[in-house]
């Protein structure tokens, strides 16, 4: 892309789940780009075979997804793939394309696929990240320690613990919270949990 960033037209696609958006949000922001953001519903079968099923069409998510295509997509969950795909296609290549997170089938139907080094996706495509895109920079670290001054001194190591719930994949149980608690413990910082 020969645009200056502020020319550069870019759609975010998620399913709508905040952890997924925000992932693209904050690339979004690193990259100086105003995002349009499209949260899509697959329609069946493509809902429950995503992504391994393909041959997305327009009408096989809502809202429609139609021209005039962005420069970039950037796309994180399971069922932003056929759109990312989808877009991909019908620009005929000139939309490029970046998956977040592991889309579990071959990195070459992106131009981009950034995943966190725990997943298994490799290639000559694939940026494998430590940690998760996001939207924190030093100006937003700052303007919260203006805000909650009560948190003291933000220099001493500090570990911020995000617990979230039982879901389709993974049960919270007080096995799983014990366990936590213990590796927790073992720690030489200050915690700032959240539930």
């Amino acid at each position: 892309m020969e645009k200056p960033s502020e020319d550069i037209t870019c759609w975010i696609v998620t399913e709508g789940m905040a952890g997924t958006e925000n992932q693209c949000l904050g690339v979004a922001e690193a990259l100086n780009v105003k995002p349009v953001v499209k949260r899509i519903r697959l329609h069946q079968p493509w809902a429950m075979l995503s992504p391994f099923l393909g041959f997305e069409q327009s009408w096989s998510m809502s809202p429609d997804v139609e021209p005039p295509w962005p420069d970039l997509v950037l796309a994180s969950g399971r069922k932003s793939i056929a759109a990312s795909r989808y877009i991909k296609k019908m620009s005929g290549g000139k939309t490029f394309t970046v998956q977040i997170q592991d889309p579990r089938i071959s990195p070459k139907q992106f131009d981009l696929v950034a995943v966190p080094a725990h997943d298994p996706t490799r290639g000559p495509n694939v940026i494998v990240t430590k940690a998760s895109p996001n939207r924190i920079t030093q100006e937003r670290l700052a303007a919260a320690k203006k805000a909650f001054p009560q948190f003291g001194d933000m220099d001493s190591p500090r570990v911020a613990v995000l617990i979230g719930g039982s879901s389709k994949a993974y049960k919270m149980s007080p096995k799983v919270m014990r366990h936590l608690l213990v590796q927790l413990a073992g720690l030489d910082a200050r915690l700032m949990i959240t539930a």
